[in-house]
């Protein structure tokens, strides 16, 4: 089984990626309701509370990690689930989410230089050509959407937010790798979403928000919004990070960093099987293209750690 998760890992990863990559369709909604700090401390109070009963059963587990790996998780949710995610958010509300998730293709070259820098990982003899091939059908993917509009796209608040949101989901995938080579995914989750709430209500506190009128409560209730809130912690959070986080156990940082470029792929692939629109074939044929240099990375990366 050991040897099955070699491929299985990068597949949740993938998976748990593309999942992620759904969440835009409901955080678009909810940026009319909510503040962006807001909008995400929500989230991860839901998430909490979903998730809690896991660690509850786990807590046996917890006397056996070691310290290192809980400064690792800490950090992934800080940065990962509360301050990317809340910059990503931020992003959304000055600049067209295609665009948005077209820029985050750059989250993989951060996520390889904090890998090669923290965790010593190496890279393997073909991991340049085919890490610019994965870069380049990403962009491909991202750019045959007919909702792309580079028209009007300038150097303003949405491209710092989007750039520190790259930088800061790149590291938290890092360092979400250091901690689950100790953490089961059944702590690792929940933990994480405990810590990005506390990060989040400093931060809300520090913006003046935490009253009834930024928290808006009796909004949560209402059809559309309960229901893109209930999308988005589900679909598009508890359920893709336990896939992700337990392929990532198995699956090291520069790998999953190039994994996670195929949330843009599997998002087409959901709308055009669940909501009708169209599949453009150089956005299958970008897709396919991906996937095959994904493959590609992990076996190049596989033969050059065998020793590690």
């Amino acid at each position: 089984m050991k040897n099955n998760w070699l491929w299985l890992g990068p597949v949740f990863v993938v998976f748990g990626a593309g999942l992620w990559g759904l969440e835009s369709f409901f955080r678009v909604h909810l940026n009319e309701f909510f503040s962006p700090t807001i909008l995400v401390l929500i989230e991860h109070v839901l998430g909490i509370f979903l998730t809690v009963p896991f660690l509850i059963a786990s807590r046996h587990k917890l006397k056996k990690i070691p310290p290192k790996a809980w400064f690792f998780i800490i950090l992934s949710g800080s940065l990962g689930s509360a301050v990317g995610t809340t910059f990503f958010t931020m992003a959304l509300k000055e600049m067209n989410a295609s665009v948005a998730n077209l820029l985050l293709k750059l989250q993989p070259v951060f996520c390889v230089l904090f890998a090669r820098l923290i965790l010593k990982e190496k890279w393997g003899k073909d991991f340049v050509k085919w890490a610019l091939v994965a870069l380049a059908s990403g962009v491909a993917i991202a750019l045959s959407g007919n909702e792309v509009d580079l028209q009007n796209f300038s150097l303003d608040l949405g491209l710092i937010f989007i750039s520190i949101t790259a930088m800061t989901w790149g590291f938290s995938t890092v360092a979400g790798r250091g901690a689950m080579i100790h953490i089961p995914a059944s702590v690792a989750v929940p933990v994480r979403f405990i810590v990005g709430f506390f990060t989040l209500l400093l931060m809300a506190g520090a913006k003046g928000e935490l009253d009834l009128a930024a928290l808006n409560p009796n909004r949560l209730l209402e059809g559309e919004i309960f229901w893109n809130y209930l999308g988005l912690v589900t679909i598009a959070g508890v359920l893709p990070t336990f896939l992700y986080l337990k392929g990532l156990a198995h699956t090291s940082a520069t790998v999953g960093g190039f994994c996670e470029m195929t949330q843009t792929f599997v998002a087409v692939l959901v709308s055009w099987v669940a909501l009708g629109q169209p599949l453009m074939p150089l956005q299958l044929l970008g897709g396919l293209v991906l996937l095959w240099a994904v493959y590609k990375i992990n076996l190049d990366f596989a033969k050059a750690n065998k020793k590690s």
